[in-house]
């Protein structure tokens, strides 16, 4: 089972692995889930407001060290930009995980009720055409058999016959030739 969640979502991983694999006994199942907040997202995002000052002091100070003049906020605002870790994460629903963790568990199960109905769908359209299939195959077996009595018997004759007629064939050494 492969599961993959939106990064809020990742401390439910494991529960959300052992209820797919619960629920499977065979099969390779990757689970993937995509969540559409309609505008609210499930964290926001504060400053670091302690860091970019110290980010900024940091490039000052190297730039004095190193006799350079002091960079300005063209400068320093291009370093900032890059910096992901300027901005801490926190979870809207931190107090109600609970709430998070059952609408994502009756999510998955409803996920699982959909696949099995699935499997059972295709698997009795696959019953329905191997049945054809093989009904098909047993109609020509019949035909088959009936076309092929006395083949055999028939192509020894020939072979017999274009033999004897090269000369090739003596009549003690027929059943011999016939069996090579």
């Amino acid at each position: 089972v492969a599961v993959s969640l939106p990064a809020h979502l990742l401390p439910y991983e494991v529960a959300v692995r052992r209820c797919v694999e619960a629920a499977l006994s065979r099969g390779r199942v990757t689970l993937t889930i995509e969540v559409d907040y309609e505008g609210a997202r499930p964290e926001t995002l504060k400053p670091n407001i302690a860091l970019a000052h110290d980010l900024i002091n940091g490039w000052k100070e190297i730039a004095q060290s190193c006799g350079l003049q002091e960079p300005n906020q063209e400068v320093l605002y291009p370093l900032l930009a890059g910096r992901p870790e300027l901005f801490i994460a926190t979870s809207r629903w931190k107090e109600q995980e609970w709430v998070v963790q059952d609408a994502l568990m009756v999510a998955v199960r409803q996920a699982l009720e959909e696949l099995q109905r699935m499997r059972q769908e295709e698997g009795s359209v696959l019953v329905a055409d191997m049945q054809e299939r093989l009904a098909s195959i047993e109609k020509h077996l019949l035909g088959i058999t009936k076309k092929a009595e006395g083949l055999p018997a028939q192509y020894r004759a020939k072979i017999a016959a274009r033999l004897q007629e090269w000369g090739a064939l003596l009549p003690d050494q027929e059943e011999r030739c016939l069996r090579e």
